[in-house]
């Protein structure tokens, strides 16, 4: 389970609060080690949140019956492409194809 920030937040404020009322130094250092961990993880949950791929440009399906070298050329191209959404899903669409291609090949004329 991940928490969110804002659960980081809480978790480090419990564990200050808990430090201030211990009277064992040990048991201290530590809450206060634990309520420190809490924020790091609060920020860089925060950040992580924020870096969203953008959607991207609208790809080209590629030809489900193609041939498996017209497949893995149209998997190059988008490869190509910046990162994006519309891209990642691309890729694991044509992956999918490429790799049903690899289990079904069909005798060409």
């Amino acid at each position: 389970m991940r928490f969110t920030p804002e659960q980081h937040l809480k978790a480090a404020a419990l564990m200050s609060q808990k430090a201030k009322e211990t009277s064992d130094p040990e048991r201290k250092k530590r809450r206060e080690e634990l309520a420190n961990a809490h924020r790091l993880l609060a920020r860089k949950r925060h950040s992580m949140d924020n870096k969203q791929l953008p959607i991207g440009p609208m790809l080209d399906d590629p030809n489900p019956f193609g041939t498996l070298e017209s497949l893995e050329r149209h998997l190059t191209e988008v490869q190509s492409l910046p990162p994006s959404l519309a891209r990642n899903g691309a890729i694991r669409q044509v992956r999918q194809y490429i790799a049903a291609k690899k289990r079904h090949p069909t005798t060409e004329a």
